[in-house]
C-alpha cells in the first residue's frame, strides 16, 4: 500500500509540473503575485471551516461529556496534518485524534465520535456536491456522458455513505473485530479489544437515539463550514480581479471536491486538484492559469494549516501543556522524541 502511494504521489507531481509548464508559467506566476499579504485573508476564511468542523466534532459527544474547545481544535489540526502526510488514504491522523484527547474524555467515546463526526461530514459533503451539480445545470451544457458520470460518482458515495450510515446501528467495531481475528490479524488482548468494540458500539447507538438534537445541529454547522469553502473560492478569484458570482463559486468548489473524492488514492490530491480546478476553470471560458493558480493558492494554505498542526501536537501539548503531561505519557512521549 505504501509504495503504491508512493508512486501515486510522484505522479501527482508530475501532473502538477506538466500543468504549470503547459498553462503558462508566467501567467501563473504573475496571479500569485496579486494576492501578496491578502493571503492573510484567505487563511483567515479557511479558519472558520477549521472552527465551524471543531465545534460539530464537540456535538459528537453525547451531553455531559465536554472537552474544551482548544483541545478538539488542536487535536484536529493534528490529526488532519497526520492525514495529510501518512500514507493510510487519509485516515491516519483520525486514529491520533482520540489519544490527543484522552486526558479529556474516553478512547472509546473519542473513537465513537470520529465515526459520527466523520459520517456527518462525509454525509453534508454529498448534499453540497449535489446541490453544485444542479448549478451546473444553469452555468453549462455538458454532455450525457459528463453527467452520467458525475452523477454516478456522487450517487455511489451517497449510496456507500447511507449503507455505512446503517451499519452503525449494527455493532460496527465489535463485526470488524471479528472479521479481523478470522483472518488471523493479531489485535493484542482479545478479551479488552472486545470490550472496547462494544463499549463504542453502544456508544454510537445510544447518541442517535439519545442526541438527535446534537446531530442536527452538527449536520447544521458542517453545512455552514463547507460554505466557507466556497468563499474561500470567491474570495480568491476576486483577489484576483475576475470577479464570479457566489453561485459560479459554489459550482466550482463543489465540483473541485467531487473530483478529489474520486482520486481518493492520490495522497493530498496533488496535482489532482490542481487540474481540476484548470478543468472548471475552462469550462467556464476562464483562464485555465487562473485556475491552476487558485489550486496551488489552495494548496499553500493547507500546507499552512498542516505545519501549524504539526508544529501544536509537537510543541503545545509537549511543552505549553505541562499540567497535562504529568501522569498522562505525555512527557515521556516528549522525552522520547527530544532524544531521537
Amino acid at each position: 500500500m505504501k509504495r503504491f502511494r508512493v508512486l501515486f504521489l510522484l505522479l501527482g507531481f508530475l501532473l502538477l509540473g506538466i500543468l504549470i509548464f503547459r498553462t503558462d508559467p508566467q501567467q501563473i506566476f504573475s496571479y500569485l503575485s496579486m494576492i501578496g499579504w491578502r493571503f492573510l485573508l484567505i487563511i483567515g476564511v479557511a479558519f472558520g471551516w477549521q472552527f465551524g468542523n471543531t465545534i460539530a466534532w464537540g456535538l459528537a459527544f453525547q451531553r455531559g461529556e465536554r472537552v474544551r474547545f482548544r483541545h478538539l481544535f488542536v487535536a484536529k489540526l493534528g490529526g488532519d496534518a497526520i492525514n495529510y502526510i501518512t500514507p493510510l488514504l487519509g485516515l491516519g491522523g483520525e486514529f491520533v485524534k482520540p489519544y490527543l484527547i484522552r486526558r479529556h474524555v474516553s478512547l472509546s467515546a473519542s473513537f465513537a465520535s470520529i465515526v459520527i463526526t466523520k459520517t456527518v461530514q462525509a454525509m453534508t459533503g454529498v448534499i453540497y456536491a449535489l446541490v453544485g451539480i444542479g448549478c451546473a445545470l444553469f452555468f453549462l451544457n455538458l454532455s450525457p456522458s459528463v453527467w452520467a458520470t458525475t452523477a454516478g460518482v456522487v450517487g455511489a458515495g451517497g449510496a456507500i455513505l447511507l449503507w455505512l450510515f446503517i451499519q452503525q446501528h449494527r455493532n460496527p467495531f465489535s463485526s470488524l473485530l471479528k472479521v479481523l481475528i478470522r483472518l488471523g490479524v493479531k489485535t493484542g488482548s482479545l478479551k479488552d479489544r472486545l470490550h472496547s468494540a462494544a463499549e463504542m458500539d453502544a456508544y454510537i447507538a445510544a447518541y442517535y437515539r439519545k442526541e438527535r438534537m446534537r446531530l442536527l445541529a452538527a449536520v447544521a454547522i458542517y453545512c455552514l463550514s463547507w460554505t466557507f469553502g466556497v468563499l474561500e473560492t470567491w474570495l480568491i478569484v476576486h483577489l484576483l480581479e475576475a470577479p464570479i458570482s457566489f453561485g459560479t463559486a459554489f459550482f466550482l468548489t463543489s465540483l473541485s471536491s467531487v473530483i478529489s473524492t474520486a482520486f481518493f488514492f492520490v495522497p493530498g490530491g496533488v496535482g489532482v486538484s490542481e487540474g481540476g480546478q484548470v478543468f472548471l476553470f475552462g469550462l467556464l471560458g476562464l483562464p485555465p492559469a487562473m485556475g491552476l493558480a487558485v489550486g496551488i493558492i489552495k494548496r499553500i494554505r493547507k500546507l499552512v494549516y498542516v505545519l501549524a498542526g504539526l508544529l501544536l501536537i509537537s510543541g503545545w501539548l509537549c511543552k505549553g501543556e505541562k499540567e497535562e503531561a504529568e501522569g498522562s505519557g505525555w512527557g515521556e512521549g516528549c522525552r522520547a522524541v527530544d532524544t531521537v
